[in-house]
């Protein structure tokens, strides 16, 4: 049963009316941004030592420009063999730099996440406190239960799982695409050309997402309330035989669940499917036009390596954000059982100066009171 609020269900408005919760933890979230700015550099360093490997040590083509003068400037002599080591040492740095950054970036973005979701459930259970007795005869106790130990997660979710995964990614592009039109400006074109369709795939899948997960959301919370119902008055459910309605509700209840669950996962598998076949296509015109750019000599074989590692590292933030996309979408269901609480107006009020009775005090008489043990 739906909660009634404020009409304004926009992804907008809900995502703004919970990036409060993200600045109450900013400690860890510069934490989480910062590493994931090491991150981005980390991967844009990652393919170089393999095109000095190919090109310079292999096929003994001389250094140039920047890596040339790194080169000279560390110690040793300037031979084939002092470079190789020094390739290598560089592969294994940045690979422990990476893991490193991994690693603080993860317990982090655990601390931020947990964080969140305990400040919004508890946010929401001091609300709930504070709404009239109306309120909670209108709307079902199991349900509230679930938004508070459930729905409260979809902000972290948002955040954590959505919304800063998608900024390491936009960032993570941007940085891909100046260095891969810097590298060879065909490519990056080529590679580039899946965008539009991805864009058009999110925009396209992103409502009906939001969509199934509040069907699923609100589905899930009746089963709530049904077994709270009924645990809850099992003394009335027994004394009047009704344990094959409240077994009826329950079937009833998981059927609508099931339906709701399988709605969602075709929505995400529609979803998944499209854009891993943009991308399949991205990747094979971008090995034809490279292939053929090797063969001509307009190109090194180091090039073409360091190009197509890119070419992961560009795909693959893109499907971070699209994915992100999706995550959100999924997630804003249970987010707007969240903000349908927090925003219920209360119905009964104190006045304003009204006087709150301060140390009450009284005394209880227990008079003709017996008791005894069954045998």
């Amino acid at each position: 049963m739906s909660t009634a609020v404020s009409g304004d269900r926009s992804p907008r408005y809900l995502i703004r009316r919970l990036l409060p919760y993200a600045w109450r933890r900013r400690g860890p979230l510069a934490v989480v941004v910062a590493s994931m700015v090491f991150d981005v550099g980390f991967t844009l360093l990652q393919p170089w030592p393999l095109k000095v490997l190919v090109d310079n040590v292999l096929r003994g083509r001389p250094l140039h420009g920047l890596l040339l003068s790194l080169f000279r400037a560390l110690p040793g002599p300037d031979t084939r063999g002092a470079l190789l080591t020094w390739t290598i040492t560089a592969t294994v740095v940045i690979f422990l730099l990476t893991w490193a950054s991994g690693v603080i970036a993860s317990v982090a973005a655990v601390r931020f996440g947990s964080q969140m979701s305990y400040d919004v459930a508890g946010d929401l259970f001091a609300h709930l406190q504070r709404l009239s007795l109306r309120f909670h005869t209108q709307h079902g106790i199991g349900s509230q239960v679930r938004r508070i130990t459930s729905d409260s997660g979809a902000v972290a979710t948002i955040i954590q799982d959505g919304g800063l995964p998608a900024i390491s990614a936009a960032a993570t592009l941007v940085a891909m695409i100046v260095v891969m039109l810097a590298v060879d400006l065909e490519l990056t074109l080529v590679a580039l050309a899946v965008i539009p369709p991805m864009a058009f795939i999110v925009r396209r899948y992103s409502s009906p997402m939001t969509e199934r997960s509040y069907e699923q959301q609100e589905a899930e919370g009746e089963f709530y309330e049904t077994i709270e119902q009924t645990l809850t008055g099992i003394a009335v459910v027994h004394a009047f035989g009704g344990e094959t309605a409240a077994d009826a509700r329950v079937r009833t209840n998981t059927d609508r669940i099931m339906r709701a669950t399988i709605r969602m996962t075709w929505a995400q598998s529609r979803f998944s499917l499209l854009l891993g076949a943009v991308t399949a296509l991205g990747t094979a015109a971008v090995f034809w036009v490279g292939a053929d750019q090797v063969l001509s000599g307009t190109i090194s074989v180091g090039i073409i390596l360091v190009f197509v590692s890119y070419l992961g590292s560009l795909y693959s933030p893109i499907h971070d954000v699209s994915h992100s996309s999706g995550t959100i979408s999924e997630s804003l269901g249970s987010a707007l059982r969240v903000v349908e609480v927090l925003d219920a107006p209360a119905d009964v009020e104190d006045r304003r100066g009204a006087v709150v009775l301060g140390g009450v005090r009284g005394e209880v008489a227990v008079e003709g009171v017996s008791f005894g043990y069954e045998v």
